[in-house]
Formats: C-alpha cells, sequence, structure tokens
C-alpha cells in the first residue's frame, strides 16, 4: 500500500492507494490490470463524501445517458456512484413527491380535492379526471403519484391555497437541507422545478425514514376507486428490488427520476474482496437526472452494482466512483 498527499483549503488529508490484483472481476471490460480505488483517512474537515462502497476507480462498463446521477446507501447514507450530483436540473414530476408530502402536512386525510376550471385545465390528463370531480385527499394521492395528475396536484395546492403551498415546498426542503431546490409549482411543469441529485438522495431519504405511506403508493401496479382506475406510469416499478419513487419528464428536464432500489451487493465486510462471493440485499437511492433513456439507465445501474461494486463495512471510507 502507498501513501500520497494531498492538500486542499480544508487541510492535508491522506490517501491510501490500494491496488487489488485481481479483484474478482474478469472479461473483456475489465482485462488483467489491477482495478485502483482510493481509499481516505477519516477527516472531520474533508469537503468530500466518502463511501462504505469499493468498486473500480474508472466507470468502466457503466454506460449512462443522464448527465447526472448518484447512488446512495440510505441506511449509512454513503455515497456509492455519482457524477455532476451537484448540478442543478429541472426534476419535472419528481417535483410530485414534494406535493405529496406537504399535502399531508397541511390537509387532513379526508380533505375534499376539487378539480377545478383553472386545476383542469392544466396540461396533460394522464389520470382523465373530470371537470368539478371531488377526491378525499388520501384517495387524490394515488393519481398524483402513480398517473402522475398535473391536475391533481393543482387542486390539491389550491386546496390550501397555492402561494402558500408552494411556499410551504420550498421551506420543507429547506429543512431538509435541499439548498440547491426551489418549486415554483406543484406539478413539475415548470423547469424552475430545479434541484440536483444530491439534494434529491436528501428527500428519498426522509420519505424512507418518515414518509413510508407515499413510498407505498408508488409501489403499487394500479388502483382502483368507483369507476376509475389508475395505472402506475413509472417504468422502474416494473423492475426487480424496487422500493418506490417516482419519474418525470419534461422538454427541458428530459427524464429524470428519484428511486429505491434493493440491490444484491457482495459483501466483503468480514473478508478479502477476491474471496467475497456472498449477497446481501441493501437499500439504495437511484437518482438520475437528464437523462435521454429512465429505464435503460436504472436498469444498467442495477446491473452495475450487483456485478462490480463491494461493501467493506461501515468505517472504511472509500471515495466513490465518480470522483477526481
Amino acid at each position: 500500500m502507498m501513501l500520497q498527499k494531498r492538500s486542499g483549503q480544508l487541510g492535508l488529508i491522506v490517501f491510501s492507494l490500494v491496488i487489488l490484483t485481481v479483484f474478482g472481476l474478469t472479461g473483456e471490460a475489465w482485462g488483467s490490470k489491477s482495478a485502483l480505488v482510493y481509499q481516505v483517512e477519516p477527516d472531520e474537515a474533508a469537503s468530500f463524501k466518502v463511501s462504505s462502497y469499493l468498486s473500480p476507480a474508472a466507470n468502466r462498463g457503466l454506460f449512462l445517458t443522464a448527465d447526472a446521477y448518484l447512488v446512495a446507501d440510505l441506511s449509512g447514507g454513503g455515497q456509492v456512484l455519482r457524477h455532476n450530483e451537484e448540478a442543478i436540473f429541472p426534476i419535472a414530476s419528481v417535483t410530485k413527491l414534494m406535493t405529496a408530502l406537504v399535502a399531508r402536512d397541511l390537509l387532513a386525510e379526508d380533505e375534499p380535492i376539487v378539480v377545478s376550471q383553472q386545476a383542469w385545465d392544466t396540461y396533460g390528463d394522464s389520470a382523465k379526471l373530470r371537470l368539478g370531480q371531488t377526491l378525499p385527499l388520501s384517495v387524490a394521492l394515488y393519481p398524483l403519484l402513480l398517473s402522475s395528475s398535473n391536475d391533481l396536484a393543482e387542486a390539491i395546492a389550491e386546496r390550501a391555497g397555492r402561494d402558500l403551498f408552494i411556499a410551504e415546498m420550498n421551506k420543507r426542503a429547506s429543512r431538509l437541507k435541499m439548498n440547491q431546490t426551489f418549486f415554483v409549482d406543484p406539478s413539475g411543469l415548470s423547469p424552475e422545478n430545479v434541484s440536483t441529485a444530491a439534494d434529491l438522495v436528501k428527500l428519498a431519504q426522509y420519505l424512507y425514514r418518515r414518509e413510508p405511506e407515499i413510498l407505498a403508493i408508488t409501489r403499487l401496479d394500479d388502483y382502483a376507486y368507483h369507476d376509475q382506475t389508475w395505472r402506475n406510469l413509472n417504468d422502474a416499478a416494473k423492475m426487480s428490488g424496487y422500493f418506490g419513487g417516482k419519474n418525470g419528464y419534461t422538454d427541458e428536464a428530459n427524464r429524470t427520476l428519484l428511486s429505491i432500489f434493493s440491490v444484491p451487493i457482495t459483501d466483503a465486510s468480514e473478508t478479502e474482496p477476491l474471496l467475497a462471493t456472498e449477497k446481501q440485499d441493501r437499500l439504495l437511492a437511484v437518482i438520475l437526472l437528464a437523462s435521454d433513456g429512465q429505464k435503460k439507465d436504472t436498469q444498467n445501474l442495477i446491473k452495475y452494482l450487483d456485478n462490480y461494486v463491494y461493501y467493506l463495512g461501515a468505517q472504511n471510507g472509500f471515495i466513490p466512483v465518480g470522483s477526481e
């Protein structure tokens, strides 16, 4: 093991360059060369994120169209894979997860949500609602999250007072320390609804820990109420291990995704990576922004995690793939 030192604004950090001669990776994508991974000694002043996950030093074999992505462990909070995670992008209908969260804060479950003329005139008709239709909030959340109804996003905000509702969305983002996140509407139609992959992981963590009912809705294939059935339009929800989330699309945002997956990861915490074979399911947030193909990108990420990422225990502190 060789030691090298780097200096920065926050002081001197000592890195260990770990050379894994075999690492258990074979095939054309990897060849016979050693995989290089940086390990960092604990330092409270470090400005970068570290992880408990080990993976090759370059994203060889990981082909994604997304302009930004982040994979993070929901239990320990460590980052696994990342690229442009601090870059700001429009998030489209991923917005509706915050809409659902704030709606549950401000309104009672039996609060009548009315599809007003203004709400009904909102672009999109994915939920096939009728002008003047009334749903209790507890029901309205299903077409909001499954069919991504823009009508109901506006109708919910109107019920609480639209300006107040949007202000509360931004206050909640601030409380969650989503400092690069901003909302101007409850649907995500506006390109001014923006965030970063790093911020959206914080929302995923909060929903997992504090609002499991919202995630439970997003796992459903469909939901029937009286004469209507709303189907889940999120392709990621059909994938193995999906635990919840929301997708989105607008011309400005392209395809976006906040999702949570249970992924089988090779557990090398008690042995050498070379010898590790046993896998354990780990709950990971998968965030994609500005993707050309959300479903394919997600599949490629999950496959990469399954095949090439090792868990080495909570105290290892590896710099995740994607950092420089």
